[in-house]
């Protein structure tokens, strides 16, 4: 999710005066030039990034730890599913408090410096007709680096000077230092380390659970999302107005696709724990991603995943 600020475009009209000279600015051009704008968006992209970037691996382990808890079934200790609910739950608020945010950010961010610059307009006197050419850029483009108009419009360049002006505006540098002063959302991924689950041993040695679905199940998880997404598709509508028989059917989609993936887990841990106790591995299974605390012990997933996923034995089982 990268985070957007609006432009400073304004719906100006443009002023006419007895005697007048006629100029053009970029509201984009403006901000180019603009010192006040230039820390602004400095101070800000850095949060941007990281906010993004937490929400991103988030998610993602969010998205590892769910597939190992699924696969584990019945094998899933209480302890470990508590803290897959308790994460994803943390996760969502921290998602949606930083949604939050940053709207009230591009709220903040276009009444303010469109203020400003409307303050400018009109301080540049009677003498001066200022037309807006060259829209640019939007949204996140205006943050990162507003663009260049075209080459070609009519009268003064007017950018510097309603730059040089937004800078010595004392209600906009006031208001910066206040939306600057804004309490960001925790995005830090909570990490609690989760007990091995047995396997042919109790550990040390363990094998990441998502992983090794991965490796070998790829495709019966992908069938079972697919068909899943299908039978959500013509709920849309319905679950939009929280109509109590489409959230019913969609529980019902979800609750068939988890039982899927439990019983393809299944299936496949028999197969693997047969193929290691015949390789004399004694190894436990480890669902909790590392982003999330992961599991104490020895990881063995890449040198065993790339064993069993040419397991003669082990792949014909889950045919």
């Amino acid at each position: 999710m990268r985070a957007a600020l609006l432009p400073l475009a304004l719906l100006l009209s443009p002023l006419a005066f007895a005697k007048a000279v006629e100029g053009y600015y970029s509201p984009d051009a403006v901000a180019a030039s603009s010192a006040a704008f230039g820390r602004y968006s400095n101070a800000l992209m850095p949060r941007f990034e990281k906010a993004e970037r937490d929400i991103a691996v988030a998610n993602n382990a969010v998205s590892e730890l769910e597939l190992g808890v699924l696969v584990l079934g019945g094998r899933a200790p209480d302890e470990l599913r508590a803290h897959y609910k308790s994460t994803r739950k943390t996760v969502t608020v921290a998602f949606l408090q930083t949604q939050a945010h940053i709207a009230l950010l591009e709220d903040d961010s276009s009444a303010t410096f469109g203020a400003a610059l409307e303050r400018a307009l009109v301080a540049m006197g009677p003498t001066t007709v200022a037309k807006e050419c060259a829209a640019g850029p939007s949204g996140i483009a205006a943050i990162a680096g507003p663009g260049r108009g075209p080459a070609t419009c009519a009268g003064e360049d007017l950018n510097a000077p309603l730059a040089a002006a937004l800078d010595k505006d004392p209600a906009l540098l006031a208001a910066i230092d206040e939306i600057l002063a804004l309490e960001w959302p925790d995005t830090t991924i909570p990490k609690a380390t989760q007990p091995l689950v047995p396997l042919t041993s109790a550990g040390p040695a363990y094998i990441q659970v998502d992983d090794l679905a991965i490796a070998l199940l790829s495709r019966q998880i992908e069938d079972l999302g697919a068909t899943f997404e299908q039978e959500i598709a013509p709920l849309e509508r319905g679950l939009e107005a929280k109509d109590p028989q489409a959230l019913a059917d969609a529980k019902a989609a979800r609750d068939r696709y988890e039982a899927g993936v439990s019983a393809a887990g299944a299936k496949m841990l028999t197969a693997v724990e047969k193929s290691l106790k015949k390789r004399g591995e004694a190894v436990a299974l480890c669902a909790n991603p590392a982003a999330f605390g992961g599991c104490e012990g020895e990881d063995k997933t890449d040198l065993l995943v790339r064993a069993l996923s040419t397991d003669k034995k082990v792949l014909k089982a889950l045919r």
